[in-house]
Formats: C-alpha cells, structure tokens, sequence
C-alpha cells in the first residue's frame, strides 16, 4: 500500500513539474517566436527532468517548428521520437504523413494516416490527407470514400466536395462531380 501511495505521489509530482515547466509552455506557444521556441523544446528534450509526454510534447511543437521551417529530417526525427514517447499522438502521425508525402513514400503516408485516423476518427483532414494521398497514388476509389467519410464527419467541409468532385471527374462521373462543386460553393461562395 505504501508503495502504491508512493508511486501516486512521484506521477503526481512529476506530472505537476511538466505543467510548471515555463520551456514546456514556451515550447508550445504558437504566439511566441519561432527561435525561441525551439530553443525550449530543445531545453525539455535535454533536460531529463520532465515526465515522458512533457518531452513527446516538446519532439512535437519542436517538429512542427521544423517542418516549417523546411528542416525535413531533423522535423521527421522529432516526430519519431514523439511517437515514441507517445504512440497515441495522432498529430504527430498526420505530421510525419506530410513528410512521408512530400518524400515521394505514399505508402508510408497512407499507414501513418492510417494510425492517426484510429486514434481521432472524427477528424475529417485526416480522412481528407489519406484520400489525397490515394488519388496520387491513382486509387479513385478510395480517395473517393475517404472524401465521403470527411464529408460524412463534417457536412459542411468545402474543401471535401471539391475534392471529391475532382475525383469523380478523373472517373467520368461529370453529374456526380457537378453536384459536388454545387454544394461546395454553397457552402464557401468566394472559393
């Protein structure tokens, strides 16, 4: 019992020092500058003191910040190291998808997204990726239903009926493709 009392007590302590920690936070600001940012995120990754999430955290934002910035490798390896660290960080799966796609390694892409879509189903730029990332490989079908199933999470996203209506072009489907453009101009006029 007094183990149990103890090991409770070192994750709650711990878990509090990942909260105060002001290069955690700093690391993930999205308002602060990018420089300092990864300066933070390298000063969490290299301290040793935080718990394991505070530091996928900091493999995360610090990725993110790289991939920006153009930086593909060493963003692919924060990303990996977030995974890692955190195997249910479906973000980090959709980021390292992006990597993975613009490598040329679809097939990749497809089981990163692939992941990141079993952990966080109801996000429809996920299905959204993966069904791009199936039209470039040139499988309209399931570019075609992954399109579907973003439309299905979220009616209202234009950017998925446009896709889609692109997609049932490449089969010859001018009706089906038409009444997509319809609906996603409805649902964003200016674009």
């Amino acid at each position: 019992m007094k183990r149990a009392v103890a090991v409770a007590a070192l994750l709650f302590a711990t878990a509090a020092l990942a909260q105060d920690s002001p290069d955690l936070r700093l690391c993930s600001d999205s308002s602060a500058v990018a420089a300092s940012r990864d300066a933070a995120c390298t000063r969490v990754i290299g301290s040793g003191r935080l718990p394991l999430p505070g530091v996928a955290d900091a493999h995360f934002h610090r990725g993110v910040l790289r991939l920006r910035s153009a930086q593909v490798e060493l963003a692919l390896a924060d990303f990996n190291e977030a995974i890692f660290f955190d195997p249910a960080n479906a973000a980090a799966y959709s980021n390292r998808a992006v990597i993975w796609r613009r490598k040329g390694d679809n097939d990749r892409a497809i089981a990163d997204l692939d992941k990141a879509i079993v952990l966080t189903p109801g996000d429809a730029d996920l299905w959204l990726n993966r069904g791009s990332v199936w039209r470039t490989k040139g499988d309209v079908e399931r570019a075609i239903s992954d399109y579907s199933e973003a439309i299905r999470v979220n009616p209202k996203y234009a950017l998925a009926y446009r896709f889609r209506a692109a997609a049932w072009q490449a089969k010859g489907e001018k009706k089906r493709a038409a009444a997509d453009l319809d609906e996603a101009r409805k649902l964003s006029p200016g674009n």
